[in-house]
């Protein structure tokens, strides 16, 4: 027995119409909340990252003027 072609809601999974990518708007809104919310992550992420690499650099510098 072969299933109908399908796709499936990038959100929850429930199976959707082949082409489609959300079973309704309320998915959409959710998948779509939940992207930004993964970028605001990784900018905060990297932002942390090049300020420790800043602080690290900075303390460097001040060591061997002050050493």
């Amino acid at each position: 027995m072969q299933l109908p072609d399908h796709d499936h809601c990038r959100y929850c999974g429930d199976p959707i119409k082949y082409g489609e990518e959300f079973c309704d708007d309320y998915c959409k809104e959710l998948f779509n909340a939940q992207e930004k919310e993964d970028r605001n992550k990784d900018l905060r992420f990297y932002a942390m990252i090049a300020g420790s690499l800043g602080a690290l650099f900075i303390v460097g510098i001040l060591m061997k003027l002050f050493l």
